[in-house]
């Protein structure tokens, strides 16, 4: 009789345990109100939180998600401070908070820890060209923008986006002749569905610095290639 209570008590608890296991998140969230003093459960809390996060549409829900996702992750590091794992998503959580100053502190930790961490280095340089972003486009403030433009730029010069970005933001500013250098270079760089845009602000640019026969010949090539690219430009 006792043998078959503890075999049906086991069974019981094995129910338990597989309706739990049927994704990460109930898995990880159902083992850390058990284990709450372990680093390794907290952090995992907080990357399945900002994973789901992502898959949330809802932006009030979205931002809660990553919130609490930011709380059990600084749990992890009170527990084990030396954890670059929970630093690097810290400064995801904030990233997509769009809290850039606070997920660059936590890249540049995670680099302290280990130099070599690849995803917190591309993950540092893609803050810094959503920073640059997020202060030119939201904003309106151009010196903000063009400083992380200008990070993201060291960290990954071949990147069009950020070649392209800054060179918005310098021609904004009326910086006319470093526009045309990045401009020239996102040419260069840009995939062929981006290409008459490319030339578009090209052109542009020489306009504004009072090179109206190179403005006029870039917008040319760029309506040789979509000849509604004056009404699609960005």
């Amino acid at each position: 009789g006792a043998l078959l209570l503890v075999a049906v008590l086991f069974a019981a608890k094995t129910m338990m345990r597989n309706a739990v296991w049927k994704d990460n998140y109930t898995l990880f969230t159902t083992d850390v109100a058990v284990s709450a003093q372990s680093a390794k459960l907290q952090n995992s809390v907080g990357g399945e939180l900002i994973q789901k996060a992502l898959s949330t549409k809802e932006e009030p829900q979205r931002t809660k998600l990553l919130q609490e996702a930011v709380e059990h992750l600084k749990k992890a590091l009170e527990i084990h401070p030396y954890y670059k794992n929970a630093y690097l998503l810290l400064g995801n959580a904030h990233n997509y908070l769009q809290q850039y100053e606070e997920a660059v502190q936590y890249f540049q930790q995670a680099l302290k820890l280990d130099p070599n961490y690849g995803e917190a280095q591309n993950n540092l340089a893609i803050t810094y060209r959503d920073a640059g972003r997020y202060y030119g486009e939201k904003m309106g403030d151009l010196r903000q923008a063009e400083k992380y433009l200008r990070l993201a730029y060291q960290e990954m010069p071949d990147d069009y986006e950020t070649v392209r970005l800054l060179g918005i933001a310098c021609g904004i500013q009326g910086k006319h002749q470093e526009a045309i250098t990045f401009f020239t270079r996102a040419v260069e760089m840009a995939p062929q569905t981006a290409k008459a845009q490319a030339l578009l602000n090209l052109g542009n640019a020489y306009y504004q610095a009072g090179d109206e026969a190179a403005g006029a010949e870039y917008h040319r090539q760029a309506q040789a290639i979509d000849p509604n690219v004056f009404e699609n430009r960005n």
